[in-house]
């Protein structure tokens, strides 16, 4: 399978145009169309549906996406493997909530960037489910807060447990207190937006406790 026809393929699928993506590419529009109807003519599918001037995948189109992905991130390792000890080069995309770019990575850009200083790294803060739809497309790996994955067309790997905390006032009556599960039902918590992952991690701690009624009694 001509890699080339892979790239122009990932490109049109990023851009939902055939001019954009050539723009991008660098190629000529007559070219982006020939690479797509002979990788469609490879595969035996249409993998685009052509709406005017703007395309959209198929079916067979999205499920190949992730593939397309995976073979040329695995044509750039083989690059990678057979220049051997040369200096790491290239731009790496990573995708990651802005909580964790604030305090989590900067002692891990410090040390990466020590051990690879040729290496551009580009950043794209955003939500979990757009990072995850960004996996798919243009980034080269995502750190986010969840728990574990499994997926078919991704690689996840646990990095550390974050620990899930409850603040209170000290004047509280349960800070000098031992809680139990049965203490937390009728109080009343100060979270963050429904979809934030970390409160997503919290109720699924209450849950695990046991604690079915409390949501009600959360406000925003």
């Amino acid at each position: 399978m001509n890699f080339k026809y892979l790239e122009t393929f990932c490109a049109v699928a990023q851009q939902s145009s055939f001019v954009k993506a050539a723009e991008l590419l660098n190629y000529a529009q007559s070219s982006v169309t020939a690479n797509i109807q002979y990788l469609e003519k490879e595969i035996g599918v249409a993998l685009f549906e052509r709406k005017g001037r703007s395309v959209s995948l198929t079916g067979s189109g999205e499920k190949f996406l992730p593939f397309a992905y995976q073979m040329l991130s695995l044509m750039d390792e083989a690059k990678n493997a057979a220049v051997g000890d040369c200096e790491s080069s290239g731009i790496l995309t990573i995708g990651m909530l802005e909580s964790l770019c604030i305090y989590r990575f900067p002692s891990v850009l410090k040390q990466y960037r020590s051990e690879h200083p040729n290496v551009e790294v580009q950043f794209k803060t955003s939500t979990y489910s757009d990072l995850h739809r960004s996996l798919l497309e243009d980034l080269h790996l995502a750190i986010i807060t969840d728990v574990r994955i499994h997926s078919d067309s991704l690689v996840a790997l646990p990095l550390l447990a974050e620990k899930v905390l409850m603040l209170a006032h000290p004047s509280h009556p349960l800070v000098h207190s031992t809680i139990e599960p049965s203490s937390l039902v009728k109080e009343t918590f100060l979270l963050t937006e429904p979809t934030c992952r970390y409160r997503k991690l919290f109720e699924q701690s209450i849950a695990n406790l046991g604690i079915v009624s409390m949501p009600k009694r959360m406000i925003l």
